[in-house]
């Protein structure tokens, strides 16, 4: 199932004279497939279709279980700064699903997948996960949130502009400015880390493919753990010539 799987927060930063930080979060948002429905979760949201008391006496139970795992594996206490986003319901053996026909919110009739959209919230920054069950609500999908096991300090998170002042004073960074930062957990060394980005150069109108340094700062430690090299694609769009000003015409005596 092809939504919103985007394990990574994508966070604007400029930075003043002073060294603070000022940043903006969006998250990614993809089409929805054919043979899936989604159910709006929050006040706010536009992507979905669907009340959830629609099928309420499903998504009880779907939700019971995916607290259950997520507590086990991140604390009760991170459970608790959760807020669901949205739910989306995946039937496996259709191409197609008609969310008006109320026969298809029988889901004990058809083979289908849970997919709930979570945001967790660790002070002024915020972090984007899901988590996916199958019917009888077991977890299928990889895992993109903290376990408690691995590292029970992974919500005390440094601060961002320390992280990218520790960035701006490496060699590679050559006094780039700072175009993005990302929060992202990574599963291997069970903790956030900081993506620290160095902005593109200043580009002509058309496609460039440029290699962008990518930052890997320990969120816990604010220490440096790796960088990698990535080719980002940027597309320019020509600019528009501003139309010539039309002189009124005089009037005749």
């Amino acid at each position: 199932m092809k939504i919103k799987i985007t394990l990574l927060l994508f966070v604007s930063i400029a930075i003043n004279a002073f060294g603070q930080c000022k940043y903006n979060d969006y998250y990614e948002v993809t089409n929805i497939p054919s043979n899936t429905i989604s159910f709006n979760l929050t006040e706010t949201s536009s992507s979905s279709c669907c009340k959830i008391e629609k099928i309420s006496s499903y998504s009880e139970f779907i939700f019971s279980k995916a607290k259950q795992y997520i507590s086990s594996r991140g604390g009760a206490h991170f459970y608790n700064q959760l807020k669901p986003q949205g739910l989306y319901i995946e039937y496996l053996d259709l191409n197609e699903v008609d969310d008006t026909n109320p026969a298809f919110f029988e889901l004990s009739k058809y083979n289908v997948s849970y997919q709930i959209d979570y945001v967790y919230t660790n002070g002024k920054f915020t972090y984007q996960f899901y988590i996916k069950l199958d019917k009888s609500g077991e977890p299928i999908s990889d895992d993109a949130f903290p376990d408690m096991s691995k590292n029970f300090k992974f919500e005390k998170l440094a601060d961002i502009c320390t992280a990218i002042q520790l960035v701006k004073a490496h060699p590679q960074f050559k006094k780039q400015k700072v175009d993005i930062g990302r929060l992202y957990y990574n599963e291997e060394t069970g903790n956030f880390c900081w993506i620290i980005t160095n902005a593109p150069p200043r580009l002509s109108p058309g496609m460039h493919d440029v290699t962008i340094n990518w930052f890997y700062v320990n969120a816990n430690s604010n220490k440096l753990e790796k960088i990698e090299k990535h080719i980002d694609t940027f597309v320019i769009p020509e600019e528009e010539q501003p139309s010539p000003k039309m002189k009124p015409k005089k009037k005749k005596k």
